[in-house]
């Protein structure tokens, strides 16, 4: 269901591209010039929010799977 998501994000955004190649600024000038300043201003801190969210989470996702391996208590990266 993601893999779809992403390809249709990635098609939407090839058409933006193709209907007003001066645009550069990615999904904020697409927003700003659709639909305003405010709705550009938003989808551009909504798209950095999702951005750091989802980094935290990799960091998450890495560390676990590092304590797989060094759960021992001399070498703990965690808590109890």
């Amino acid at each position: 269901i993601t893999g779809a998501g992403i390809l249709l994000l990635a098609f939407a955004m090839l058409i933006l591209t193709r209907i007003r190649p001066e645009l550069d600024g990615g999904i904020f000038t697409y927003a700003r010039e659709g639909f305003g300043e405010l709705i550009g201003f938003c989808s551009a801190w909504g798209y950095w929010l999702c951005a750091v969210i989802a980094n935290v989470s990799y960091l998450v996702i890495v560390f676990s799977a590092l304590s797989f391996f060094t759960d021992t208590p001399e070498l703990r990266l965690f808590g109890d």
